[in-house]
């Protein structure tokens, strides 16, 4: 499973910079669209875009992985899919 750390990441930038930053501001800075924010505020995102990727990591200062998790499910829930490239 992918989920990621929007909110945390937003947090702490607003932390840095001493002010609260809205989606439409983001948006201006950005060029990623409100909904596209809102989603990733809601970790509702399946299919990731390199151009919103590219634009939120800026945004942020971080890197992909640092935006990103991948989780394994529990070892009872996984599927053959899951357990691939795991030994």
């Amino acid at each position: 499973m992918i989920t990621n750390r929007f909110k945390v990441l937003l947090a702490e930038k607003e932390i840095r910079d001493g002010r609260n930053w809205s989606y439409r501001a983001i948006h201006e800075v950005t060029g990623v669209a409100t909904r596209s924010l809102s989603e990733y505020a809601q970790n509702k995102v399946t299919r990731f875009d390199a151009v919103t990727l590219d634009g939120l990591c800026t945004f942020f200062e971080c890197q992909v992985g640092d935006l990103l998790i991948h989780t394994l499910p529990p070892p009872d829930q996984r599927t053959d899919r899951d357990s691939i490239g795991q030994s």
